[in-house]
């Protein structure tokens, strides 16, 4: 897989958007612009636009709570806590980003706290690395 960070707004929003369950993807259109069928939580649509997740924060907060909070995937969130940091200091990952790391960074690291100033860009990129690995 591509790395997150060298991947365009385009190819980032549609990657984010399939990784919330968002299928049919359209991205010809000269009229919509990027469409696909949303997953359940949206409603009963045929086909909607696709949320701009690297340039608006609200559609990421939704996303991560979608992914990481509402299905009680506390692990997951750690991890994502901790690769968001990561991106946002550009920081390398360590190959084995097991449960100890990830525990230990959060601690010494004040991580939760700092995500707090993510960009929609960055929490866009950490989303992609935590999902697809």
């Amino acid at each position: 897989m591509k790395q997150a960070k060298a991947m365009t707004d385009e190819a980032l929003r549609i990657r984010v958007a399939e990784l919330c369950g968002w299928t049919e993807l359209d991205t010809e259109s000269e009229y919509i612009g990027f469409s696909g069928k949303p997953p359940k939580s949206y409603g009963d649509y045929d086909s909607l636009e696709l949320p701009d997740y690297p340039n608006d924060l609200n559609a990421m907060h939704e996303a991560e709570c979608n992914a990481f909070m509402i299905m009680g995937a506390r692990g997951d969130w750690s991890r994502y806590v901790t690769i968001l940091s990561h991106v946002i200091d550009q920081l390398p990952l360590p190959k084995n980003l097991n449960e100890r790391y990830v525990q230990k960074w959060i601690g010494e690291n004040h991580a939760p706290f700092r995500i707090l100033y993510a960009t929609a860009r960055q929490r866009a990129e950490a989303f992609v690395m935590c999902k697809s690995s």
